[in-house]
C-alpha cells in the first residue's frame, strides 16, 4: 500500500492569494434527522437535509489575513501538492479543494514577543443536501 503525503501549495480566498499558510483543517458535517414510525422501536431511516464544511486556515504572518473581513463571501481554493511517500511511492497530480460559496465566520490574530504575529481565518461553506459544498479535483 502506498502512503502519500501532501503539502499546502497555494490558498486563494475570494480571489486573493494567502501566503505563509501553516495549516488547514476541513471539517464536513450534515444536518440530519431520523424517521421513526408510530410504535416502532427502531429508526427506519436517516435523512440529511443540508451539508456544511468548516475550514480553518492558520497563517504565520497575520498581515496575510488583515484585509479579509468577517462576513466576506466568495470562492475558496486550496491546492495540495502530492509528495513522494515514505515508502517510495511516486508523487502524482496536485489535489484541489474548491468551495464555491465560503463565508468568513471568524478571524483571530496572535502577537509573539518577538517577530511577526500569526493568525487564523475560519470560513463556512453550506448548502442544501446533494449540493457540492466541497469539490475535489
Amino acid at each position: 500500500m502506498a502512503f502519500l503525503t501532501y503539502k499546502i501549495k497555494s490558498v486563494t480566498v475570494h480571489g486573493g492569494a494567502v501566503e505563509s499558510v501553516q495549516n488547514i483543517s476541513i471539517a464536513q458535517s450534515g444536518n440530519s434527522f431520523d424517521i421513526q414510525g408510530d410504535g416502532n422501536l427502531t429508526i427506519e431511516d436517516t435523512f440529511v437535509d443540508s451539508e456544511a464544511a468548516d475550514i480553518t486556515i492558520t497563517v504565520v504572518d497575520q498581515a496575510q489575513i488583515e484585509t479579509i473581513g468577517i462576513g466576506d463571501g466568495g470562492i475558496l481554493v486550496i491546492v495540495l501538492e502530492e509528495r513522494v511517500g515514505a515508502d517510495g511511492a511516486a508523487a502524482g497530480a496536485d489535489k484541489t479543494a474548491t468551495f464555491a460559496a465560503a463565508r468568513v465566520t471568524d478571524k483571530s490574530t496572535e502577537g509573539p514577543s518577538a517577530g511577526e504575529g500569526g493568525g487564523s481565518l475560519s470560513l463556512r461553506a453550506a448548502g442544501p443536501n446533494n449540493t457540492a459544498v466541497l469539490v475535489w479535483s
